[in-house]
């Protein structure tokens, strides 16, 4: 019974490819046996938009002078995004230097170490 509730809470996203044009019927019904004019249903049928976020950890870095710090970056993919991930420091002209911020294609994550400036 709980696990039928919790499917009832979940946005379900189907990727489908068809081979012809054509016509097309969908049907759309509620697994949780709910359903008529007092319930609402939207059906989205648009292309796939192949794309992805990152989710780093620790969200603040503290560094000691001439330190570095290690981040774990996480990649969330959608819609099917498969490919390379390169990371890089936005403003390079601060003279923080990124190693390892390679995510390869069928992998979600990756470490790196961000290090400080050097200070004379």
């Amino acid at each position: 019974q709980a696990f039928a509730i919790l499917l009832c809470l979940i946005d379900l996203c189907i990727n489908v490819s068809f081979e012809r044009g054509g016509k097309y019927k969908v049907v759309v019904e509620d697994t949780c046996n709910h359903g008529g004019l007092e319930y609402a249903y939207r059906l989205s049928v648009q292309p796939l938009k192949p794309d992805f976020s990152l989710l780093a950890s620790p969200s603040v870095l503290n560094f000691k002078q001439n330190g570095n710090e290690s981040l774990f970056v996480q990649a969330l993919r959608e819609d099917g995004f498969n490919g390379e991930i390169l990371l890089s420091i936005a403003d390079p002209a601060n003279d923080f230097e990124l190693t390892g911020g390679r995510i390869p294609p069928g992998q979600d994550a990756c470490w790196v170490t961000i290090n400080a400036p050097k200070k004379q």
